[in-house]
């Protein structure tokens, strides 16, 4: 188990509203509490699902996959790596990388718990590993290439281990976090006595041990002082072999007399709950015995204008219910009526992009290109100072047939007409950014069918205004676009490392025009600020 050890790290979700409850399930858990933790974060998962908040069901799933996995025992072993599997559904769903990275991280830990599947854990800790180190989180970095160096080397694989090890101490030291660089360290130690080189190991493992010492984690400094008193015992150091073996008995005995207290302070707590509810419960059978004469005239009393209170009460609130009622229906069609026609004028303006760009693409732009192919056949028939003002005017034609095109595909895109969305985001991407110093890349995911054409126009608009932002405003050098079909839903997410937005998201027409338009194909659109700076937007549309 020990191998593990790191692997997962402290996490607390705390929302808007259940702060408290989270901070609460976290020191349950640090207090080795693991049942109650639970209770709490599966509380809070209903209540996010009830709001249908994607990221922090993300967050909780990861929570209930967390205390499975240490709780230990195969069923929570198993039920962890579903928890996980569903953290990592939905944090890449809604781009959550943090989210992403420690699922991937829960996975791996998990596999490893079945030696048949230890490929498969390396595959989720590479992922990790990467995600870790691209958002610079050096502590989770080091973790995990700890972890795999242990693997490697308890497949004897010294050269990889090595690697991986001394990678985790240098991310160690970067992150600063001492237990990670006391883990780090002891897996230094225990790869020298592997290597046989036992002055190292030594040197290491007293290192680490000096390191835990000051944390005042036992169960690790117990750790180390089997590692050392092992690697005493090769060297044949007997005197410090000695030594150590008295500080194992001493620690073990602590850890022992310290479980032994925490069990008996359970028990009294379970004890003096248990009087104090007996106490309470007689308090409340004498008062009841003493008031229930009391009671029973006040109850005649009360009943008579009760009943006529409650009739009036009655009345009052059917009576507001019925007109509420009727106010929504008001607001309702008033709303739908709007929608209606906000949609209609979209649609309209789309149909007649759509026509001007066919007039412009067959109309005129085929019209000038055929009288610069009239210019170029007479060219040559004329003299010499003519030839080369036929030539500039040639030159304008084509120039000028250039310039239709592009107004042409500005209007309507032919590429989304003919070729769908992925290829129109290819154009776009290039004629937005190829004249600029803005660096770009895009990936796309499952996106191998078209979509309804109302989805496709709508989504090419949203990303068309998003770019136009980012040129105009956002002052970036590196824009990433990905395009991903997640089971029913079109996910669209946009990032720049630009100086992000300094105002409101609901303000601005274009993104005004943007949240128009998603409310058209029942879409959703949340702008948050970039891992390091700028700004990433996520796009998500029903596509069933």
């Amino acid at each position: 188990m020990f191998l593990l050890c790191g692997i997962l790290p402290t996490f607390v979700s705390l929302a808007q509203n259940p702060d408290s409850l989270s901070a609460k399930a976290e020191v349950y858990f640090n207090q080795g509490e693991y049942a109650k933790s639970l209770a709490i974060h599966n509380s809070l998962l209903e209540m996010y699902q009830s709001e249908g908040d994607s990221t922090n069901i993300s967050h909780e799933y990861f929570q209930i996959g967390r205390l499975s996995y240490y709780q230990g025992s195969d069923t929570n072993i198993s039920k962890a790596l579903e928890y996980f599997k569903k953290a990592l559904d939905i944090s890449s769903a809604v781009s959550d990388t943090a989210t992403i990275l420690r699922s991937h991280r829960g996975i791996g830990a998990t596999l490893l718990y079945n030696p048949e599947r230890e490929d498969s854990a390396l595959f989720h800790l590479s992922i990790a590993e990467k995600l870790a180190l691209k958002i610079e989180d050096y502590h989770s970095a080091s973790g995990i290439q700890s972890v795999i160096g242990t693997v490697f080397l308890n497949n004897q694989d010294i050269d990889q281990a090595e690697a991986y090890v001394n990678k985790a101490y240098e991310n160690a030291l970067k992150s600063s976090e001492d237990e990670g660089i006391a883990y780090a360290t002891e897996r230094i130690g225990i790869l020298a006595y592997h290597q046989k080189d036992y002055q190292k190991s030594e040197q290491w493992l007293l290192k680490s041990l000096n390191l835990y010492q000051q944390l005042g984690v036992k169960d690790m400094i117990l750790n180390v002082l089997e590692h050392l008193r092992s690697t005493y015992d090769v060297s044949r150091k007997w005197t410090q072999y000695k030594a150590i073996t008295e500080r194992l008995e001493k620690i073990r005995e602590e850890i022992y007399s310290e479980q032994n207290a925490k069990s008996l302070l359970e028990v009294r707590e379970k004890f003096e709950t248990a009087q104090k509810e007996e106490q309470i419960a007689l308090q409340k059978l004498e008062i009841s015995e003493k008031t229930a004469d009391l009671r029973t005239k006040q109850f005649q009393i009360a009943g008579l204008s009760g009943g006529l209170l409650i009739l009036i009460l009655f009345g009052l609130v059917f009576y507001n219910q019925y007109k509420a009622r009727q106010n929504q229906k008001l607001q309702a069609a008033i709303l739908a009526e709007k929608e209606r026609g906000f949609e209609s004028v979209i649609q309209a303006t789309e149909e007649e992009r759509k026509r001007i760009s066919k007039d412009l693409h067959d109309g005129i732009g085929q019209q000038l290109s055929a009288l610069k192919l009239a210019l170029n056949n007479i060219t040559g028939k004329v003299s010499d100072d003519i030839q080369e003002d036929l030539e500039i005017i040639a030159d304008q034609f084509s120039k000028s047939a250039d310039e239709v095109r592009h107004i042409s595909h500005q209007m309507m895109p032919r590429k989304l007409m003919e070729n769908g969305l992925r290829e129109a985001i290819v154009d776009l991407l290039k004629s937005s950014f190829q004249f600029s110093e803005i660096k770009y890349e895009f990936e796309h995911h499952r996106i191998d069918a078209r979509f309804d054409e109302k989805i496709e126009i709508n989504l090419y608009r949203v990303l068309q205004e998003l770019i136009n932002n980012i040129i105009k405003h956002a002052e970036a050098k590196h824009v990433s676009v990905q395009l991903i079909r997640n089971k029913d839903r079109l996910v669209l997410f946009v990032e720049d490392n630009g100086k992000g937005m300094n105002t409101d998201p609901s303000d601005g027409h274009g993104l005004l025009n943007i949240r128009s338009r998603l409310d058209m194909v029942k879409g959703s659109v949340n702008y948050e600020p970039g891992l390091v700076s700028g700004t990433s937007t996520t796009v998500s549309i029903p596509i069933t």
